[in-house]
Parts: C-alpha cells; structure tokens; sequence
C-alpha cells in the first residue's frame, strides 16, 4: 500500500522507515525543499500553508538528525582517542611517557652543563598526541633560576615539533672549551674577572692545560672556595686531523656529566610504603623513594651512574639525537670510553668572582671564559 506523504513524514519523525525508505525520503525532502525555496511547486500553483509547514518541519527534522548523528560520532572518535592515546603511553614498565622525558632530560644533563637542572613534565593529548615541557634552569652562586623553557609535541614516540625560548635577550656569543696543546687561547675573561666588583658570584667555563681525570680535577679545585658543576669529556679523538681547537655549545664534542650523580629509577629504593585500603577490598599505596647517598669527589659514583644513563640513551638513540639535533653516536662514545677511560678537557664552575680569579695563578688551568655573573649569594665550600 503507497503512502502519503504525511505518512511518510510521521513515519520518518518516529523512525519507523528502513534506511532505503529513508534515504529516499530524504531525497523527496531535498526536492521539494528546492521547489519550495523556489515558490511554487511544478505545477505553477503556490505551497499552501499546510503544505509549507509539512516542508519546514521535514527540513529541520532532516538537519537535526544530520547534525545529532555527527554530533555523536565525534563524541565517539574523541572517547576512543583520549582511550587509546592514554594506553599508549602508559604501556609498559616504565612507560612510553616516562621514557620519553628520561631521554629528554638524560640528553639535557649529559650535553648542557646546567641540563641536570632541568626537569620535564608530560600531559597527553587528543589523537595519540603528548606534550613535553621542560623548564630550562642554571645556577650561578648557590641560585638556581629559571632562563627559558622547551616544548616538544609528539605523535605515538615520533618527535614533531620542538620549541626552544630562552628568558633573556642576551645575544652575546656562547661560552665554551679551548682544548689542550694550544699556544695561547684567542679569547680569556681574565680582565672581565679583575673589573667586576666584590659581593658578586659567577658562573665560568674553566679549560685545562692538558687531559685531567676525574680525581685530578677534584683535587686541582679541592683548595677553591668554588663548586664544580658540569664535567666536559673528551668523547674521542680531538687529534689535529679535526682541527678542533674550540668546543661550544653546538659542538658535538659538547658532552660531559654533571658533577652529581644522575639517578636512574632502577637506583631508587623504598624508604616508606604506605597502602590505604578503600570500599570493596581495593586500596591506594603510595611511596617515598630516596636516592643512594653520595659523597662529593666520589669519582667512581659519578662514572658508573654515568655510564647507565649512556646505556639506556643508546636504547633511545634515535629520539635523543632529535633533541639535540646531532648525531651523538652513542655505543660508539662508549666503546671509546671503555678503552680509553674518561679524561676532561674542562669544567664549568662558580662560585665568588674574585675566588675564580685566583684560577689564573694555577699552571694547570689554560683558560676561563665568562658565563654569567649575579649579586652575592654564597655558602663557603671550604673550610
């Protein structure tokens, strides 16, 4: 039995069509939406007023149910995104997000002498996307400020975007290392040092007159009122066939530890666990882990925790040459570790600027180059 369009369109408004009724309905709609947009029907005889409101009520029935149905497929697509991009990074002991900021501030602490400062947070977003902020810090006397930050976007574990800003309108040029064997460094702070003021700290790039391993650095500043805060590392062959005489900051060479150790997840323990029992038997726990203790000049410390954070970041290449935009060959630098030991061309200090002046009487010391220089705030290191 055919019906009538009023049936049709209570049918439709109630759902009582097959999806072909339907779609051919809606067909019909359309047509006769553009006859009566037109104003007449095909026939030249004007749309009565029952006849318009059939039209008008069937369009917006049509626009609703359009605009509901993508409505609640967004809602869906957006649900299972969060879903998924949430089981994504937490997959795994530790997961993907954790591992993602490991490297990021592993790489930080192992190619900036102040990257050790610096700490990254994490938040997931829509469409397996995660956000990485790292606020970048630095140290100059016993402060420890804030002097510019990173934001880095990802897609699954894929790098896609890196931003850096720094705090400060400094455009003077990077301090950096002179290497061993030079006749005379083109560029020292000496006289810098001599003008500033009394009641002032600052930070220095300090180079040697020859290779230096750990314990014979500590014990060159073990009389300094100053405190170390970053190890430059000869990382492989700096022979004359590279015409390497100057280390900066965008030198691959560019690479050391800081002078703390740098403690991995696997170094912490427990030292209070504490489990709250909740409705139906489940129950939060929470804990307190400390870190080993170390005590300052313990070289042995510093190379083993150093030679894990090189281990885990040769798992993590890939991602972590990306920070740092360079290829920093890890397994390679390790080999040359392992057969060579570690030696430093230099070190980055602070401490009172008239005590680092004192650096220039020391025939091991070949050259200082100025960081940066702040009002006092100091603790003796010496007693």
């Amino acid at each position: 039995m055919k019906r009538t369009f009023e049936e049709k369109l209570l049918a439709y408004e109630k759902g009582e069509l097959t999806d072909e009724e339907k779609e051919a309905f809606e067909k019909e709609l359309d047509t006769l939406e553009n006859i009566f947009e037109n104003g007449e029907k095909q026939d030249n005889k004007p749309f009565n007023k029952k006849e318009q409101k059939i039209l008008r009520r069937g369009k917006w029935k049509a626009r609703i149910q359009t605009t509901f149905f993508v409505f609640i497929l967004f809602i869906g697509i957006l649900f299972i995104s969060m879903i998924g991009t949430g089981i994504y990074y937490s997959w795994g002991t530790p997961d993907r997000s954790e591992i993602i900021m490991n490297v990021n501030d592993y790489t930080a602490a192992l190619t900036d002498p102040y990257g050790s400062l610096s700490y990254s947070s994490a938040q997931g977003g829509l469409f397996f996307g995660l956000d990485v902020e790292t606020t970048k810090r630095k140290q100059v006397g016993d402060e420890i400020f804030e002097v510019g930050e990173s934001e880095s976007s990802f897609f699954f574990s894929y790098l896609r975007e890196q931003n850096d800003t720094l705090f400060t309108n400094d455009n003077s040029a990077s301090p950096g290392f002179y290497l061993p064997g030079e006749e005379e460094a083109y560029s020292s702070d000496w006289e810098q040092l001599e003008n500033l003021p009394e009641g002032t700290v600052s930070s220095a790039y300090i180079s040697f007159d020859d290779f230096l391993n750990t314990d014979e650095v500590f014990d060159l500043f073990d009389n300094y009122n100053l405190e170390i805060l970053w190890f430059g590392v000869q990382k492989g062959d700096m022979s004359d066939e590279y015409e390497i005489d100057f280390i900066s900051s965008h030198d691959p060479f560019f690479f050391g530890f800081p002078a703390s150790p740098i403690w991995l997840e696997e170094d912490m323990y427990t030292v209070e666990r504490q489990e709250e029992k909740g409705l139906f038997g489940s129950g939060t726990v929470s804990e307190t882990s400390s870190s080993p203790t170390y005590e300052d000049g313990d070289s042995e410390m510093l190379h083993e925790q150093f030679f894990k954070v090189l281990y885990f970041l040769s798992d993590h290449e890939k991602l972590a040459n990306k920070y740092v935009w360079d290829d920093l060959h890890i397994d390679e630098t390790i080999q040359y570790f392992e057969e060579n030991g570690i030696n430093h061309y230099g070190v980055v200090v602070t401490g009172p600027t008239k005590e680092l002046l004192k650096l220039r009487e020391n025939d091991e010391v070949y050259a200082l180059q100025l960081d940066e220089t702040r009002l006092w705030n100091w603790t003796d290191r010496v007693n």
